[in-house]
């Protein structure tokens, strides 16, 4: 399949290549010949280098656009694994990790909130806290956990599956 925008950055970039070219040639016609000849090839020169440049980085740009639309073809998308495979059944043989743990502890120990269980799932710093009859979702990507509030599991069904 062809990528319409690399073909397109692509024309842009030859167009701005050739305009570059022949317009300041057009533009900046020195009547006579005299001291001020100097000046106009440097305005020629400079305005060549400058839209040379500007469309080689447009062609390149086309490039990988057109390197990213082949991966995608090779690779296609591919499936979402079941609801049901996102908690580990092998959790107790792994463990989550001492740091995790500890983070996890940490933030809750500030809350002056005891947990009693955590649990590692396959989507990446995702992990399920039991806190007695109760079991929430808590992400450790940024500078501090977060607790998944109701609206975003709510957007997210198989988020919500996890607590389930």
């Amino acid at each position: 399949m062809k990528n319409i925008i690399s073909r397109i950055l692509f024309i842009t970039g030859i167009v701005v290549i050739v305009l570059g070219f022949f317009l300041p040639f057009i533009v900046s016609q020195p009547d006579v010949i005299n001291d001020t000849s100097y000046l106009h090839t440097n305005f020629t020169l400079s305005f060549l280098l400058a839209h040379v440049a500007i469309g080689i980085l447009l062609i390149g740009m086309s490039e990988m656009i057109k390197l990213l639309q082949v991966l995608v073809n090779h690779q296609g998308i591919q499936n979402i694994p079941p609801v049901k495979s996102f908690v580990r059944k092998d959790q107790h043989k792994k463990g989550v990790p001492a740091t995790i743990k500890t983070e996890i502890i940490d933030f809750y120990a500030a809350q002056l909130i005891k947990i009693d269980d955590i649990q590692e799932t396959t989507l990446e710093d995702i992990y399920v806290v039991t806190r007695g009859e109760e079991k929430e979702l808590i992400e450790l990507g940024g500078f501090r956990p977060i607790i998944m509030t109701k609206s975003r599991l709510n957007k997210h069904p198989e988020l919500k599956e996890l607590l389930e």
